[in-house]
């Protein structure tokens, strides 16, 4: 099963409740999963199709599959909140790195917006905080003058507008999470970076920590900082 559920009642002893199988081909892999209410989001792709799959959840052992939704892009990371789902992407082209749906009715989402930001080779994470989404970017095909961090403004779902953004690197930031008033990524130039974005137009740099073998994902805690690595050589697998 591409998806799978883990009941962690015994924390010494998490078990498999339920799965399901999302009909992926070879080289498939689900990047993103985002859970809200009773469903289950996926973003999952191979070599030829990136898909949105959303998974009705309310038997933890028994989940299906309610929809299916073609997705422009090779979908890397999603988030749900109240009833949107927010999608960033990679390789799609500039027109296709990020998009909202309406996930309202889970048997039919219906894309309401996107930007048309040229995020380089696309977008590897993303955070949703009020009427914000901040967004982790860059690739082989960005310039050195691209923001790695981009703020946009997503109070009009239909029309997701830039508005902060600053440099960080050269290279792509590959992760990020919002806490308060802060911002933090990790990116390929193995370095933690912690910027203020208490003004969303005006996000501004405090600090970077380097951390060696490829930080790729993390999370914040009680003041400390917790990080998944994804050291090379990779073969292709993060």
């Amino acid at each position: 099963d591409s998806f799978r559920i883990i009941d962690i009642t015994n924390k010494s002893n998490p078990v498999v409740v339920g799965g399901q199988n999302l009909s992926l081909t070879n080289y498939s892999r689900c990047q993103g999963i985002a859970t809200n209410n009773n469903y289950a989001f996926a973003v999952c792709n191979n070599l030829v199709t990136t898909a949105m799959y959303v998974i009705n959840i309310t038997d933890k052992t028994n989940p299906f599959v309610v929809s299916t939704t073609v997705l422009p892009m090779g979908a890397w990371r999603i988030q749900v909140k109240d009833k949107y789902a927010y999608i960033i992407g990679r390789n799609g082209g500039p027109t296709d790195q990020f998009r909202i749906y309406d996930v309202s009715n889970p048997s039919n989402p219906v894309a309401v917006g996107g930007s048309e930001l040229d995020l380089g080779e696309g977008g590897w994470a993303l955070d949703v905080i009020n009427d914000y989404a901040y967004l982790a970017a860059g690739g082989s095909f960005t310039t050195s003058f691209d923001d790695k961090l981009v703020i946009l403004d997503v109070s009009d779902k239909t029309n997701p507008t830039k508005v902060g953004g600053v440099l960080l690197t050269e290279s792509a930031a590959n992760y990020i999470k919002v806490y308060g008033k802060y911002a933090f990524l990790s990116s390929w130039d193995n370095n933690i970076y912690i910027v203020d974005v208490a003004s969303s137009t005006n996000p501004t740099l405090l600090n970077s920590h380097a951390v060696s073998g490829g930080p790729l994902t993390f999370a914040v805690y009680d003041n400390y900082i917790y990080t998944g690595h994804a050291p090379l050589p990779r073969d292709g697998n993060y």
